[in-house]
């Protein structure tokens, strides 16, 4: 599977993306290669930042956390042909931003170089 699948789960908390993940993990289990199970934000991320900043700040971390992810995480395993499936994403940032008053061109530019 050149340039692999990136499979977003997005929903608020405690809406099962959890279980579906695991629920998509199984169904794919006959591939050659496991699928990748990851989130966002992720355990690099300082949650206490959702706390601390708002705004185009807060939303600038998120994004700076997703480039980091995309960098080490899913850009590899795409890049090696794997199925990620990721726990939240860009539709994630663009809902919680936007309901925080950041502008949707804004949170689309702090995101524009993830890959």
């Amino acid at each position: 599977m050149p340039g692999g699948q990136l499979i977003a789960v997005e929903g608020p908390k405690a809406a099962g993306k959890t279980t579906l993940m695991a629920v998509l993990a199984d169904r794919l289990c006959d591939l050659p290669v496991s699928p990748v199970l990851t989130k966002e934000p992720t355990p690099a991320f300082d949650l206490d930042s959702e706390e601390r900043l708002r705004g185009v700040e807060l939303a600038a971390a998120i994004a700076q956390d997703r480039r980091r992810h995309v960098t080490e995480v899913v850009g590899p395993a795409l890049a090696a042909g794997r199925i990620v499936i990721c726990d939240r994403y860009l539709l994630s940032s663009l809902v919680f931003h936007s309901l925080d008053g950041v502008p949707h061109d804004v949170i689309e530019e702090l995101n524009a170089d993830r890959t």
